[in-house]
């Protein structure tokens, strides 16, 4: 069921916020939303399918333009991996972590492997470039910089880091267990605090990092949404999902399959019951709510507004009015993830690739392989690359 939903914009909240340098905490009790939520109308889905639909580019979770082959024919095997590894693909090299040491490789094989010495328990948890240089961090809070064939530690924080940092331009964004975002400098070392943040209890998982109009959008964990100055870096909101949740009128979003991204001034949030909301933290304001009553596995988003979710057994196109405008039964079992390149929707399962043709709804390709869970994918240039507990692959 659909429901669209219109409450009055606070056009002044984000400025005060901005200019306040502080961050929301948790919310009281007696917390009630400043904004009060109308039904104007409640309907089931609108089904208004498009009968020559094309996806031109995809911008969530993943940017690619069609300029990506999709007439796959084969899928070869390049490295070992696992879980915890990060690829970083520069100057026709392929750089990833795995277990304690550093490899470089290109689409032949390995080239060089370099072991890092860590402490016992210690391991990389960020792999990234940065002008034309290949940094690592570890979960304490080290940062080293290959250097030939070796490398250097940059410097040591002492502290113990959660998640995945980001790197901003130079400026590495490390977020610790302790609730704190610190701010580290690549050129001159410089330590910066950003700002402090409490954390409602959730898993964390490999989401991914969003960017909008001037802000960052970070899930410290599956029910925390930290949401920083893209300049400065300082932290303007610690938003927990409760506030969503006070507001929504589909159910409680418990679980979100990855971080809400903003599309038209509402972020997307995307929840793996089946609840999806378009909803602006800054505002308090729903634009419309669907629950599809099903498990959504994976989704995409595109350049166009479109909307693609895939359950256990469906796909859904969604337009940015929350209007259905494609549906089909992929019928196959234990899907993973999925990608769409024009008029083609390519479906990774656990034993390969199936490619759908998205208008008539009918499978024309399937290329056997056999893939693990935690799937990742990689456009670069005309090439996909993908990644699961144990290999990396190309798609040719």
């Amino acid at each position: 069921m659909m429901k669209k939903i219109n409450s009055l914009f606070i056009l002044i909240f984000l400025s005060i916020l901005s200019s306040c340098n502080k961050y929301i905490g948790t919310i009281e009790p007696n917390y009630e939303p400043t904004n009060n939520v109308t039904d104007v109308f409640a309907k089931e889905t609108t089904y208004k399918e498009i009968k020559n639909l094309s996806i031109n580019s995809n911008i969530h979770p993943k940017f690619y333009e069609n300029k990506i082959n999709y007439n796959i024919e084969k899928i070869k095997k390049l490295q070992n991996v696992d879980q915890n590894t990060d690829i970083v693909f520069m100057d026709s090299k392929i750089y990833f972590n795995f277990k304690k040491s550093i490899i470089i490789s290109d689409e032949f094989g390995e080239i060089q492997k370099i072991k890092i010495n860590l402490d016992k328990n210690e391991k990389i948890i960020f792999l990234f470039e940065h002008d034309k240089m290949i940094y690592f961090v570890t979960d304490n809070s080290k940062l080293f910089k290959l250097s030939n064939n070796s490398y250097d530690l940059i410097t040591d924080l002492n502290t113990f880091i959660g998640n995945k940092p980001f790197n901003n331009n130079g400026n590495l964004l490390l977020f610790t267990i302790f609730g704190e975002v610190y701010e580290l400098n690549l050129i001159d070392n410089i330590v910066t605090n950003k700002g402090r943040f409490l954390t409602n209890h959730g898993f964390t998982d490999n989401f991914e990092l969003n960017e909008s109009n001037g802000y960052y959008i970070y899930l410290y964990n599956s029910n925390t949404l930290l949401i920083l100055d893209k300049t400065s870096n300082e932290l303007i909101i610690n938003y927990y999902k409760e506030d969503l949740n006070i507001l929504s009128t589909i159910g409680t979003f418990s679980d979100l399959l990855d971080t809400p991204f903003l599309y038209e001034d509402y972020y997307y949030f995307v929840d793996r019951s089946g609840l999806i909301s378009l909803f602006n933290p800054i505002n308090s304001d729903i634009l419309w709510e669907i629950d599809i009553f099903e498990n959504i596995v994976d989704y995409s988003f595109s350049s166009q507004g479109y909307l693609t979710l895939m359950t256990f057994n469906n796909i859904y196109i969604y337009n940015k009015n929350g209007d259905l405008i494609k549906f089909f039964n992929h019928g196959l079992e234990n899907p993973i993830s999925l990608f769409i390149i024009n008029e083609s929707v390519h479906i990774i399962s656990k034993i390969g690739i199936s490619s759908f043709n998205l208008n008539s709804k009918s499978q024309y390709n399937f290329i056997k392989n056999k893939f693990s869970q935690d799937l990742e994918l990689y456009f670069i240039n005309t090439d996909i690359f993908i990644k699961d507990n144990k290999n990396l692959y190309i798609v040719e």
